[in-house]
């Protein structure tokens, strides 16, 4: 598997929204809604913008992405700059079940590694028992569960994980 990382640009807005389209359906059959209708064309725009928003290249084919942050308030008082923090992880349908998330996850760790931090820290809705159970597969360790509000008014519940890197 011939994979490398870079920075998303712009032009792969298309992409991401396809990208980006297609993991909120297969969330949805999990009965997984914390993607709510998943994100509009501009919405994606907008989080390339934020420019912390990294793809995954195969052959010089988008086949996952995610954004690494540094900071998170949703952790509460477990936040004190000491963690990196993964957010929309997703990988392409066509490409399920080739490592792809574990090589995104290796490359996060690399880059916490790199900035002297402890944690690699993500969060999953907890009723997606199948996505919790491949982060604990990976090392992950449930830190504790929280309670969120979603779009839809109703109260959703994520578990919050985190590796030592």
């Amino acid at each position: 598997m011939n994979l490398e990382m870079r920075q998303a640009k712009m032009q792969d807005s298309g992409e991401l929204y396809e990208l980006f389209t297609h993991a909120a359906e297969f969330k949805h059959q999990l009965d997984d809604h914390s993607w709510q209708d998943g994100f509009s064309a501009e919405g994606v725009k907008w989080i390339l913008y934020q420019g912390m928003t990294y793809v995954a290249l195969q052959a010089d084919k988008i086949v996952g992405t995610t954004a690494l942050e540094w900071s998170d308030k949703d952790w509460g008082e477990l936040e004190q700059g000491d963690a990196g923090y993964i957010r929309r992880l997703a990988v392409a349908e066509e490409v399920h079940g080739q490592g792809i998330g574990r090589f995104i996850l290796d490359w996060a760790m690399e880059e916490v590694k790199s900035k002297d931090r402890k944690y690699l820290r993500l969060d999953c809705a907890q009723n997606n028992t199948s996505l919790c159970k491949y982060y604990e597969n990976q090392g992950f360790t449930l830190v504790k569960s929280v309670k969120w509000p979603s779009d839809t008014g109703k109260e959703t519940t994520a578990n919050l994980y985190q590796k030592e890197v």
